[in-house]
């Protein structure tokens, strides 16, 4: 019983001391991962986590483009997930954000994407500029989430393809 727990320990220092724990390069591209939810595999001191939400990114001339895959497990998942990306860019200095979250999983309903839009006003500038691929299954509170925020003078668009969406912020000072 305990050989799994033992195999699991030793991969997670393995990959601890090789990447640095949950955030690496990897080829241009910075892979984290993020979640109030996550929980730890093994040990308190173990940097270990099963994320909920994972992403990868790298900057392609003036934006940010991100690469999400995974699943919600609530609203706080999708809060921090949005903010890490936020402060990314703030960090790079970049004012333009593509995110492919076609691989995203969202179980949000109306009500938790209206607390998304009350938290996205409340931490991103009005300059920065948002574009994101989302498939035809979240479309509804994609385009409610557009919406609101549009009324509140953001920047934000939502696509079905990632071409448009790259298309539409190069349109963008």
């Amino acid at each position: 019983p305990y050989l799994p727990i033992l195999a699991a320990l030793m991969l997670s220092i393995i990959t601890s001391t090789m990447f640095g724990g949950l955030g690496f390069m990897l080829s241009g591209f910075t892979t984290s991962a993020i979640g109030e939810n996550s929980l730890p595999v093994l040990f308190k001191n173990v940097c270990t986590f099963l994320m909920a939400i994972s992403y990868s990114s790298k900057v392609e001339g003036d934006i940010l483009f991100v690469k999400a895959s995974g699943f919600e497990s609530g609203i706080q998942d999708v809060i921090d997930y949005g903010s890490a990306v936020y402060k990314e860019a703030v960090s790079c200095g970049i004012k333009k954000i593509l995110c492919d979250e076609i691989d995203l999983k969202y179980k949000l309903g109306l009500k938790d994407t209206y607390k998304l839009i009350n938290s996205t006003a409340e931490n991103m500038d009005k300059d920065f500029k948002l574009a994101i691929v989302t498939n035809e299954i979240n479309y509804l509170e994609a385009t409610f989430f557009e919406h609101i925020l549009l009324e509140r003078g953001y920047s934000v668009n939502f696509f079905k393809s990632i071409e448009k969406a790259r298309d539409w912020l190069k349109l963008l000072k």
